[in-house]
């Protein structure tokens, strides 16, 4: 009984798929499109769509619909709604914004805080007629492939001549267009332009072949509209090819693309060079040179030399073109001023260039304004004071920590004792006095003095003490001799903490840059107190230029934040300088293009793909040259400040030497007389008492 239910629920519907397909075609829509059903169920789940919009304008459309309302009864999982363009036409300007938008991440973690971004990821897909779309783009000027840079769009015809470059189709587009041939199945065609006034790319990226049952079942005004059997023999079961790899892959052809470039140098990412014309450069470095790279590849342009200053070049875009890259009008990278950006941020926020080649320091206030490319690198930023004066009290102790010397301490005066009392209780030591037990192991800590050798006690600790002696006498002496050859310098303070503590200083920075944003709106609480203590307060220490950071930093107690590489590419050699351990700041270094462009996931896949090839490791081996060392870590003849404690400790000794000997006389010629003298008159009765004796013996 079961089973003759379910065989009667499949006829049923077999007869509705069959009475949907065989539907004619109402108002002046004339394509017919045999599988149409088959084809959208392949598609969907290929792709694994959960939501699908069928956007149709009035009657025309009709198939279309009938479809999806198939698909309601034979996907469950799958969501389908019907936009109807002839009686709402706001409908689809309402649903196109909360799909994702070009660059952003694919998903987010479900959680209260954050429920807008996953509304604003999902994967839906809209379906139209092709003549729909350009219907939509001439009446109420909505670009379905502007709209498709958030979404993902199936379009559906039989001619794809219908598209014209008029009709601007990104380059970061997800239209697919299903053409339905007469005999051939569904060809799916993509369509691209670098820019709108430059050329249409067209490209088949995959196919669909009906089966012969597929094919035969069109109805067009009742009658059969195609019947090609003797054409069709042995294609008796359907066959897809379906693109899967990331569409943006398949469009590296920029056209001609020219874009307009800005850039600041800051080795080894960018190392520009000057050209004739004022204020324009050639961009080097190993940035510079992987920029070039894209450029070959991708089949864009941008000046890069004086010989092209006598071509005037239009943008792509419509804007004006500078001939060649140019710098920063202000020589900064850029920061936001009073609600308006400046440096090179500004130049591609005021759409004055298309590029920023440069090692950008990707932050949060930018990332609203630009699109970051994939990094190429990284940015660290560390303080940097003057070089520390070497101490020269300190040169004979330093060799050990704190710690160390006392604990070296309490082991010379804790083993006198251990010696005494081990000596008191051992059946096979003579018994000593705490005197002798410590003269006997001070000597020995000195490897010095003579010790019987008998007892395993007695070898055990023998053998700890000179152990232990030698241990501090390498250390010591190793690190003696460095410290005496190549000056240790003790700066004052390692890092924000210390900074904070010792309070002698303040700390500046250059303006304009990211540095500036990252400590004001820093969240750590050091950081926090730098900036209000030591920054803010005084509106010189942001300065102008890195130079004149330098400057207040050898002539005052200033402070200094500077990013790691131009410090040791251009001060490395400048001993006047000292940097510091603590890494401030860490970000990545990449290229930003204007905010929204289509350019960004073709760029960021290149520029992956770099990476992955070694391309940039290699390229920036190549733009890191040898630094020279600073003059104080070479070696030299040891001068008199160097080895004034030593002199020191020997000019108070000897004198104190002096002293106890005149005290040793005094004691030994006034305390000591009277006995003495008592020796000498019993030494006399002695004498005289011994004479008598042998004076009677003689008689």
């Amino acid at each position: 009984m079961v089973m003759i239910t379910v065989l009667i629920i499949e006829v049923i519907m077999m007869m509705m798929m069959m009475m949907m397909m065989i539907t004619p075609v109402e108002g002046n829509e004339k394509l017919c499109l045999p599988g149409l059903i088959p084809f959208l169920q392949a598609y969907i789940s290929h792709y694994f769509y959960k939501e699908v919009h069928v956007i149709f304008n009035g009657t025309e459309g009709a198939q279309i619909v009938a479809a999806g309302r198939m698909l309601l009864t034979s996907y469950s999982s799958v969501t389908v709604a019907f936009i109807n363009l002839a009686q709402n036409p706001d409908a689809l300007l309402q649903v196109i914004p909360v799909t994702s938008s070009p660059g952003q991440a694919s998903s987010f973690p479900a959680s209260a805080s954050n429920q807008d971004h996953v509304h604003n990821h999902r994967k839906p897909l809209f379906v139209a007629m092709l003549p729909t779309a350009i219907a939509l783009y001439d009446a109420q000027k909505i670009n379905v492939w502007e709209a498709s840079r958030r979404g993902s769009w199936l379009l559906i015809g039989e001619d794809l001549e219908i598209l014209t470059p008029t009709h601007y189709q990104p380059l970061d587009n997800q239209v697919m267009v299903g053409v339905w041939g007469r005999g051939d199945g569904v060809a799916l065609w993509e369509t691209y332009q670098a820019a709108p006034n430059l050329p249409q790319r067209v490209s088949k990226v995959g196919h669909w072949q009906l089966t012969d049952a597929q094919y035969n079942y069109c109805l067009e005004n009742g009658s059969k509209a195609l019947e090609h059997r003797g054409e069709r023999e042995g294609l008796n079961n359907a066959t897809a090819f379906f693109p899967t790899e990331n569409y943006i892959t398949r469009r590296k052809n920029l056209s001609g693309l020219h874009l307009r470039c800005v850039t600041e140098s800051w080795n080894p990412f960018t190392l520009n060079k000057l050209t004739e014309i004022q204020g324009q450069v050639e961009i080097g470095g190993y940035m510079g040179e992987m920029f070039d790279l894209l450029r070959e590849k991708l089949g864009f342009t941008y000046c890069r030399a004086p010989s092209l200053e006598t071509s005037m070049f239009t943008t792509s875009f419509g804007f004006p073109l500078p001939s060649l890259t140019i710098l920063s009008p202000d020589d900064q990278y850029g920061s936001l001023i009073n609600g308006k950006w400046t440096g090179l941020v500004g130049e591609v926020v005021e759409k004055r260039a298309d590029v920023i080649v440069a090692a950008l320091d990707k932050t949060y206030q930018r990332s609203l304004a630009l699109d970051f490319c994939y990094p190429y690198g990284d940015l660290e930023y560390h303080m940097i004071i003057r070089t520390p004066e070497p101490h020269m009290w300190d040169k004979f102790t330093r060799q050990l920590e704190g710690g160390s010397w006392l604990a070296y301490l309490a082991f010379l005066l804790a083993i006198p004792f251990i010696y005494y009392l081990l000596a008191a209780r051992s059946p096979v030591l003579e018994p000593v006095t705490l005197q002798e037990a410590w003269f006997t192991m001070q000597s020995l800590t000195l490897n010095q003095g003579n010790m019987e050798v008998s007892g395993p006690a007695r070898r055990l600790l023998q053998i700890s003490v000179v152990a232990t002696s030698w241990l501090m006498i390498a250390f010591y002496t190793s690190v003696l001799v460095s410290s005496l050859a190549v000056p240790i310098l003790s700066p004052p303070f390692t890092d924000t903490e210390g900074l904070l503590k010792a309070g002698t200083h303040t700390l500046g920075l250059e303006k304009g840059n990211a540095e500036e944003e990252r400590l004001k709106t820093s969240k750590h609480p050091n950081l926090q107190r730098v900036w209000s203590r030591l920054t803010a307060p005084y509106p010189d220490n942001l300065v102008g230029t890195i130079d004149e950071g330098i400057k207040k930093v050898v002539k005052e107690k200033f402070v200094f934040l500077i990013e790691k590489h131009y410090y040791v590419y251009n001060l490395k050699e400048n001993c006047q300088l000292y940097q510091l351990p603590e890494t401030i700041f860490r970000s990545s270094a990449a290229m930003a293009l204007q905010k929204d462009s289509p350019l960004l996931l073709l760029f960021n896949h290149e520029i992956f793909s770099q990476h992955v090839a070694g391309l940039v490791d290699r390229s920036r081996t190549h733009f890191e040259p040898v630094h020279p060392l600073c003059i104080l870590d070479s070696t030299g003849p040891i001068n008199i400040r160097t080895m004034s404690t030593a002199f020191l400790v020997l000019a108070v000794v000897l004198p104190f030497a002096l002293l106890i000997l005149l005290l040793e006389i005094y004691l030994h010629r006034h305390l000591k007389k009277p006995r003495r003298e008592g020796s000498q008159i019993k030494e006399k009765t002695e004498g005289t008492f011994r004479f008598h004796l042998e004076s009677k013996e003689e008689k």
